[in-house]
């Protein structure tokens, strides 16, 4: 025994109120939802592990003892004694009577707080699943495994979706062959022969589990798809569709393309007969990207609304406001009769013009149902001149610089290039599929001198690019002696960082294309757009595109919020759509939820997105 440790310091009951959290404890914070499932359980299972505690000799009260191992514990019991309405008449604590062994030894309470926090081990996954199977087959259902275990329900619901995975899987698991990512990617295959295929990858080829799921969802469409979306999974499932759950990615997988395409299409038909009645346009039309296709617009211009003069009254009421607003914020009632008045400034369409108008209809990437009118013939004479819209036909400027354009390319080469870092066989069967055909450089995967491809953008700001990509140091001269000397792993080093550099920009030819979508490449995995690296080389009409998408904007157009991102200069825009993408406080500001935030971390610009094969 320790010699400064008596036997009854050793063994101490103690009342809940005198027990606190020591400095010396190495885990000062806690998760509230991990310390209120740690309650549930020692309230089902009691307090199967005595805190560790120090006298400290600074405290006051003598009686104080502060834990230096089991911090989570003591909140766990704070929180049973604070919310006893939570738990029924199934606590099993005295409150008055924790078990502590207590130490008046600075050295050895520092000691405990390192021990336990270094050995703590949690259950190897493999064992916790076999755990919650055996209870759950005894009759316990999850919200008892939960409690028992002290986590979540969802937690408990994941486990014993794995629990049923066939013996290979979990053996594999169990010898740490495969990881978790990988277990919950089998538990989506739909046939003993998928199952089978898709772990002889993991287990003999190592794939990336992001190619292993796409291997085992080809032809399964996820529930947060725009196209099922806007169908609904209701109506998707009343016509027959079939939907199995995806514990974790937390979304569903729908198994019928087809008849989501058609049920996709008919609802889009009816919303443009809809907007066709209620508008009176003389031509809806649809279209199945997620904008409208520059082709559909070209020789169309927008109709132009015919302004009104407001009563005195009404000019001098809208005349104060702006005035005001210049010397500081309005209230949200004075913003709100600002917008109303300059509404209503704006004037109207002519009925004439809608008579003759084309309004197209849309579905965007949150799924959401987009109506742009009016559109009419470019040759059309304007309600406010009455003279043939001469302007109107010269071409409209590219919605992006080429500088721009070109710089899109490049990042996209750039996460493609990243990707294929990692997937050494791939690159050599490219490679070897190159040379066979005789493709020259330019139409094929690798541009084969090997020159390197260029895939620095003019603003490389926020553009994480790996230095094995740009790397110019010039290598020492060797023999081929001396080069096989390195070995196979360097020779294939050297190989696939040379060919990875060469690879052509994804554009220049369909094998690449294919190959990003196979490995789920995205140029966001290693950019983020900003003013200087994209959003300045955009038209305005673009950047209000981009935030009318993506910034919670509730009613498009008609939203002051629209309204006012309208009126900034480009530069402001630019700015302000930089916040939206990259400072986390501003998306909290605007309270955007966890599936606008999603969207706007997936947010490609239209040259980026490639369609699905």
């Amino acid at each position: 025994m320790n010699a400064h440790v008596s036997q009854s310091d050793l063994n101490t009951i103690a009342p809940l109120d005198v027990l606190y959290q020591h400095g010396f404890n190495p885990r000062q914070s806690h998760d509230a939802e991990d310390i209120a499932a740690l309650a549930h359980s020692i309230a089902v299972n009691g307090l199967l592990q005595n805190l560790s505690g120090f006298r400290d000799p600074a405290q006051q009260s003598q009686a104080a003892v502060g834990i230096v191992a089991g911090g989570r514990r003591l909140a766990a019991l704070n929180y049973l004694r604070d919310h006893p309405e939570e738990f029924e008449d199934t606590i099993l604590i005295d409150f008055e009577a924790i078990p502590v062994v207590v130490t008046t030894d600075a050295a050895l309470a520092r000691s405990w707080a390192g021990t336990e926090a270094a050995t703590q081990r949690p259950l190897h996954p493999a064992d916790e699943i076999k755990a919650y199977a055996t209870m759950a087959d005894a009759g316990s259902a999850p919200e008892q495994i939960a409690r028992a275990f002290g986590c979540t329900v969802r937690h408990v619901r994941k486990r014993l979706k794995l629990a049923a995975l066939p013996a290979p899987a979990l053996d594999a698991l169990r010898a740490n062959k495969i990881t978790l990512d990988v277990a919950a990617i089998l538990t989506m295959a739909n046939s003993e022969e998928q199952f089978g295929e898709v772990l002889t990858m993991a287990l003999e080829q190592d794939h990336h589990p992001r190619y292993l799921r796409d291997q085992i969802t080809r032809g399964s469409i996820p529930s947060t798809d725009r196209r099922a979306k806007f169908v609904g999974l209701e109506l998707y499932q009343m016509e027959g569709g079939t939907v199995e759950e995806d514990l974790f990615a937390e979304r569903s997988m729908l198994h019928d393309e087809a008849l989501l395409d058609r049920l996709f299409n008919e609802k889009l038909q009816t919303a443009a007969a809809r907007v066709k009645g209620d508008g009176g346009y003389a031509e809806v039309k649809t279209t199945h990207e997620v904008h409208i296709p520059y082709n559909l617009t070209e020789n169309m211009r927008r109709a132009e609304r015919v302004p009104v003069d407001l009563p005195e009254a009404d000019q001098a009421d809208l005349d104060a406001l702006l005035e005001e607003g210049q010397q500081r914020e309005l209230t949200d009632d004075e913003f709100a009769r600002l917008d109303a008045l300059e509404e209503r400034q704006e004037g109207d369409f002519t009925a004439e013009d809608i008579a003759a108008a084309t309004a197209f209809v849309y579905v965007d990437r949150m799924g959401d149902l987009i109506t742009s009118a009016p559109y009419l013939p470019r040759n059309t004479k304007g309600p406010a001149s009455g003279a043939n819209d001469t302007a109107s036909r010269v071409p409209d400027k590219p919605p992006l610089t080429q500088t721009g354009c070109e710089d899109l390319h490049k990042i996209e080469a750039i996460a493609l290039q990243t990707k294929l870092l990692g997937e050494t066989e791939l690159v050599l069967d490219l490679l070897a599929l190159q040379l066979s055909q005789g493709w020259p450089g330019y139409a094929s995967p690798f541009n084969i001198a090997p020159h390197r491809t260029a895939i620095t953008p003019g603003s490389d700001e926020e553009t994480r690019i790996d230095a094995r990509l740009t790397d110019d140091t010039t290598p020492e001269t060797e023999t081929l002696e001396e080069f096989r000397a390195h070995g196979k792993k360097h020779r294939n080093k050297v190989l696939i960082e040379a060919l990875v550099r060469a690879m052509n920009l994804p554009h220049h030819t369909p094998t690449i294309a294919a190959v990003m979508r196979d490995l789920g490449v995205s140029p966001r995995d290693v950019w983020t757009p900003t003013a200087a690296n994209h959003f300045k080389a955009c038209r305005p009409e673009v950047l209000d595109s981009i935030w009318r998408d993506l910034s919670g904007t509730a009613d498009r157009d008609d939203d002051a919020d629209m309204k006012a991102f309208q009126k900034l200069t480009k530069g402001k825009k630019a700015d302000e759509l930089e916040a939206l993408f990259n400072d986390a406080g501003f998306q909290e500001a605007r309270g955007l939820s966890r599936a606008q935030v999603a969207a706007i971390d997936a947010w490609l610009p239209a040259e980026l997105v490639r369609e699905e094969k």
